[in-house]
């Protein structure tokens, strides 16, 4: 009898036992469901770039894979010495960038030297937990660049250097090269940088991971190139080619050479006269301008096959002069080129009918000329 009361005793105290560790352990994962929610070890940001507009700062954020409901981000803002904590509610899935303004800033910008973003993430419970800081930025000496506002170019962009506001430039891609894979999560193609500097084109970048049936905009985002996306594809985004644009937009150019049509052809954010390509084509020598009263046709002498069968359209470019008192910029109006090789000094080129300051146009034999797709003529 005794030894049954002896067992009995000790399975109690055994119940007690458990139930005493299991009110402790209970209590512990209550209190830190939140930190282990699988969102904070997930969710990463890339900031990319920093830059002041008027009293504020903006950031862009980058997104990179990983699940979790991101609902706000904290930046950190460091002087050095004090910091300032913005935080924003935000809707940025997987791979989306998006800029971020942060205003009510009191300490100067220009003493800013670095700007840190931190994930926050809505956990099993539904509260909101601030994870790790995920990316930082570091102001060099010379400060926050200024805005170069939309589809606008630093300053120095096209230098094959990294200046104050540019993300890479040409051949400039530091921290990254052309390979694809030392960017992101990309597992080959040819990493560049887009015309503008402020961000790098990955259209040729292949291997990233998606899920289907989602889709992104392509690298070139301006111009005749707005809108074009590709397609999550066997869950790997398969990049954006030159077919992408041109099915798109048939006036799509790899180089912009359709400098009098009034589009961003290139998708660089620069249109015609602003285009730095869009400059000298073809030059030659006058020969019998007629009618003598008028001056407005004339017949070009030692033209090629260049002229006669150009890549150009030279209707609606511009034409200047040298050797003569003539030095306006005048339009094309129209050009007559031979089919036959041994005519090719008898193409004809006719000015606008109403040239600003009116006729003559006073052009003599002798005079050299050159068109322009610019209508400074080359100035």
């Amino acid at each position: 009898m005794s030894q049954i009361v002896t067992t009995v005793i000790l399975v109690v105290l055994v119940l007690v036992a458990i139930g005493i560790v299991w009110g402790v352990i209970s209590s512990l994962i209550g209190d830190s469901a939140d930190d282990i929610s699988l969102g904070k070890f997930t969710i990463n940001l890339e900031a990319e770039n920093a830059r002041v507009s008027g009293e504020d700062i903006l950031v862009d954020i980058k997104r990179l894979p990983g699940g979790g409901d991101l609902t706000k981000i904290k930046f950190i803002i460091s002087n050095g010495t004090n910091t300032e904590i913005i935080e924003q509610e935000v809707t940025l899935e997987e791979l989306e960038q998006e800029t971020y303004t942060l205003e009510g800033i009191t300490m100067p910008l220009e003493g800013v030297v670095s700007i840190s973003v931190a994930p926050v993430y809505s956990a099993g419970s539904g509260e909101d937990t601030l994870a790790d800081i995920s990316d930082t930025i570091n102001i060099g000496e010379g400060g926050l660049s200024e805005d170069e506002g939309e589809g606008g170019d630093p300053e120095d962009c096209g230098n094959d250097q990294i200046d104050a506001g540019e993300i890479c430039d040409g051949i400039a891609l530091t921290p990254y090269t052309t390979d694809c894979s030392t960017y992101l999560d990309f597992t080959g193609g040819d990493l560049s940088c887009l015309g503008t500097c402020l961000d790098y084109n990955t259209d040729l970048c292949t291997g990233a991971e998606c899920i289907e049936p989602s889709s992104q905009d392509c690298s070139l985002t301006e111009g005749v190139c707005a809108g074009i996306q590709q397609n999550c594809t066997g869950s790997e985004w398969p990049g954006c080619s030159e077919a992408n644009y041109t099915t798109y937009n048939s006036s799509y150019e790899v180089t912009e050479i359709n400098c009098t049509d009034g589009y961003d052809n290139d998708c660089n954010g620069l249109a015609d006269n602003e285009e730095v390509t869009c400059e000298f084509t073809w030059a030659g020598t006058v020969i019998d301008p007629w009618p003598s009263e008028t001056k407005i046709l004339f017949i070009v002498n030692e033209t090629t096959e260049e002229f006669v069968a150009p890549e150009y359209i030279y209707t609606g470019m511009y034409v200047g002069f040298t050797g003569g008192s003539e030095i306006r910029c005048l339009q094309i109006h129209d050009y007559v080129t031979p089919d036959q090789s041994e005519l090719f000094d008898q193409a004809i080129v006719r000015i606008d009918d109403a040239p600003s300051g009116g006729l003559p146009i006073d052009i003599t034999t002798g005079n050299t000329f050159t068109i322009y797709q610019k209508s400074e003529c080359g100035a």
